[in-house]
């Protein structure tokens, strides 16, 4: 069964093809809020034929697939169950939760609209996977709507634990009314879909929601992010060719700087055909790497100093997240006197994951006992990038010559891509 706390609900897009610009189409509209920062799409189509729906349904569902993004079906449960859509949203005279969880599955997300605290613990005891709250504001699609008051919301959110996204005029000038209101996202409607440039407004919209939630833990990278160690990582690369006389070309160092250990060793010994096995080879990256860790004058990333101690004095609780050895970490920690600045150092290594998978970034919002939603993970893989926001957090990619790209998957998945920490401190976040 899947876990289905483990969603990001932080900007919610619920479409509406009446009250799109010009210059979009549904499927447009839905990508670009996607790359912009959507991290849910409900699919709403009030006024169509259940084939047009299905469709319009199964389109949408590809382009989310594309994005690993869930697709929630409004109302329908029979559309949802017809295109295996990840979840269903169902209003207060929509089907019965009970008949609607027995139909749809115990794995899947079924969301439920509540205008009052009543009807919410009422979902949450049915088995809601989170409830939709409002209207907060009279809209154009909800002018009937009873709203909801803020006093109202936050008692909702003292009494239910799971998932609240509210719903309802949620646009540029309201969305700063819900800080500290601990909600877990925002269902937004015409402030994207009326956009002539919904990507851009999306990312506006999902800054203004992280300025409401503040930033308790920060997760960071070792190579490339905290310190400058792309021309270390060169010689020990050098190292290997020269003992084994091979050469890569800018093709296979690209591969090298995008992929774990293991998959380089498997890659380089395959090519080359070395005369060497992978565990091996995987030692002897090792063992040049601890060498190179040890003697080599390493530079801190240009701010490293100063962004730390804006940490320590905000009392934000700092990780390391990194694909290096226990070894390799405390040599090269220790060479640049960074070795206790951490609470939590986690090697993806040691504990056998890789750091695509989004349980090594889990495990340590776990251990912090924080929220992924109050968590910044900085790295410069984009590998890594793409896993801390499947699980959730904010990210920040350190950009260098190796990890440019335009690729809309990987652009949808970085919040503050800057060159160094000076860059980053000019960010408005804000802190706990």
């Amino acid at each position: 069964m899947k876990n289905l706390s483990c969603y990001d609900y932080s900007i919610y897009y619920v479409t509406d093809e009446e009250l799109l610009h010009p210059s979009y189409d549904l499927y447009k509209s839905v990508e670009d809020a996607i790359i912009g920062g959507a991290t849910m799409i409900q699919l709403r189509e009030k006024n169509t034929t259940t084939r047009d729906f299905i469709e319009k349904a199964l389109k949408i569902k590809d382009i989310c697939a594309k994005y690993e993004v869930p697709l929630i079906i409004n109302d329908r449960v029979d559309v949802a169950l017809a295109i295996g859509a990840d979840g269903v949203h169902l209003g207060q005279n929509d089907m019965d939760l009970n008949f609607a969880r027995k139909i749809f599955g115990q794995d899947k997300i079924i969301g439920i609209s509540a205008s009052n605290l009543q009807e919410a613990k009422l979902a949450e005891q049915g088995g809601a996977t989170y409830i939709g709250v409002g209207a907060m504001y009279s809209t154009n699609t909800k002018t009937d709507a009873d709203l909801t008051t803020m006093e109202e919301l936050k008692k909702i959110r003292q009494e239910v634990k799971i998932p609240i996204v509210v719903i309802g005029g949620i646009n540029q000038k309201t969305i700063p009314d819900f800080k500290d209101t601990d909600i877990d996202g925002l269902a937004i409607v015409s402030a994207i879909a009326t956009s002539d440039n919904q990507i851009e407004s999306t990312k506006m919209l999902k800054n203004l929601f992280y300025r409401n939630n503040e930033v308790k833990a920060v997760i960071l990278d070792i190579d490339l992010t905290m310190l400058e160690t792309e021309e270390l990582w060169d010689r020990v690369l050098d190292k290997i060719m020269g003992k084994y006389g091979f050469n890569c070309n800018e093709t296979d160092k690209k591969f090298i700087w995008d992929n774990s250990f293991e998959v380089v060793a498997k890659y380089l010994s395959e090519k080359f055909k070395l005369k060497i096995t992978e565990d091996d080879l995987l030692k002897l990256i090792h063992d040049f790497s601890i060498e190179e860790y040890a003697n080599s004058e390493i530079k801190l990333k240009k701010g490293l100093e100063k962004f730390l101690t804006l940490m320590d004095e905000k009392n934000i609780r700092l990780a390391v997240c990194t694909s290096l050895s226990k070894k390799q970490y405390e040599t090269v920690l220790k060479n640049t006197g960074l070795v206790d600045k951490f609470e939590l150092i986690l090697s993806a290594t040691e504990i056998g994951l890789d750091k695509s998978d989004k349980k090594i970034y889990e495990t340590v919002s776990s251990k912090l006992g924080i929220h992924p939603r109050n968590i910044l993970a900085f790295d410069d893989e984009l590998r890594a990038v793409r896993a801390a926001k499947r699980a959730g957090m904010r990210t920040s990619l350190m950009k260098n010559t190796k990890n440019n790209t335009e690729d809309g998957y990987t652009l949808s998945m970085i919040d503050y891509p800057v060159n160094d920490f000076d860059e980053f401190m000019k960010i408005d976040i804000r802190w706990d």
